[in-house]
């Protein structure tokens, strides 16, 4: 399973049946809601992005900063706002009671890193968009996974002394690794 789905997942646990919304909680994002299914949470995707001086570390060790989408739907009203502040009351202390997720989080937790609100149609419903973005930071190994190959164990290398070199004066080495 993927880190973000591990992620994905730990906060999905965190939230369901923890706030008013109670089991209206989807691990992945949802494009529309019809009516009587709001208020409801979504979680999302935003970005992943992979610190470019890692790539230098040996072995190849990855540092991402993943972005993760707690996304708030709200039936709009005339407290479409008071609605959304308070969910958001309600999961910022859910969020901020384990910020490693028991693990699932990385080395470095999560933390919120900011705040979005829109109110607008989606599908047959006007709806209030309340988008808490949650930025968490984790390694992953890069190194290929190889299976079927055999262990080196032998190795012919041959090598000139100079540009004038014959072939039949290039310097060889036979290296065999002990087991």
């Amino acid at each position: 399973m993927h880190q973000r789905q591990i992620i994905r997942e730990a906060v999905h646990a965190a939230l369901l049946n923890n706030t008013s919304v109670g089991t209206k909680v989807s691990k992945n994002r949802q494009l529309t809601y019809r009516e009587g299914q709001l208020p409801a949470i979504d979680l999302a995707n935003n970005s992943d992005d992979v610190d470019p001086a890692s790539a230098d570390t040996a072995p190849l060790e990855l540092f991402h900063t993943y972005s993760l989408d707690v996304r708030v739907r709200v039936a709009v009203t005339d407290e479409a706002d008071n609605a959304m502040d308070a969910l958001a009351e309600e999961i910022e202390p859910l969020m901020h009671a384990d910020p490693f997720f028991g693990g699932a989080a990385g080395g470095n937790g999560s933390r919120l890193t900011g705040t979005t609100f829109n109110i607008g149609a989606e599908g047959e419903l006007d709806i209030g968009l309340m988008v808490l973005k949650y930025d968490f930071q984790y390694y992953t190994d890069a190194q290929p996974v190889l299976s079927g190959m055999d262990d080196f164990n032998t190795a012919y290398a041959t090598h000139k002394q100079g540009a004038d070199q014959a072939d039949a004066d290039d310097a060889e080495d036979n290296i065999e690794v002990q087991s």
